[in-house]
């Protein structure tokens, strides 16, 4: 979208594609498969803010991203989540959570976890772009 730019603690972050709505970002985490989807509309902070086709656009692709998220990675729980406490740019939270994950079955907020190192991040970030660019729209 014209104008859209991600706010710093965003833009730090790998892009692994764009969908209609979302830009598509990877969290670097070793312990969770994670990602954010980010509504590319410029002053959004919060969903109730979106239009309402944008919001059912947004749902649509955190469910496609979740259904691809588990497919994936086979994990027990794909946790969803939108905050924005710290970030105030609008951005969801999809992240693969299994059973012998290192907080289950607790959240992960405020617990410490493992970055991936650059190569393992750029993987990660190839895998899923392999898989997430092919979703019709």
């Amino acid at each position: 979208m014209e104008g859209f730019i991600l706010v710093p603690d965003l833009a730090k972050k790998a892009v692994i594609v764009d969908w209609p709505l979302s830009r598509i970002l990877l969290q670097s985490s070793k312990d969770f498969p994670w990602i954010l989807l980010i509504p590319r509309r410029l002053g959004i902070s919060q969903v109730h803010e979106l239009t309402e086709g944008d919001q059912l656009q947004l749902m649509r692709e955190i469910s496609a991203a979740s259904r691809l998220m588990i497919t994936h990675f086979s994990c027990d729980r794909v946790n969803v989540a939108a905050m924005g406490n710290k970030v105030p740019q609008l951005h969801v939270h999809v992240i693969c959570r299994d059973r012998e994950d290192p907080y289950w079955p607790e959240t992960i907020w405020h617990q410490p976890y493992a970055p991936l190192e650059a190569e393992a991040l750029e993987a990660r970030r190839k895998q899923l772009f392999d898989i997430f660019h092919l979703q019709p729209w």
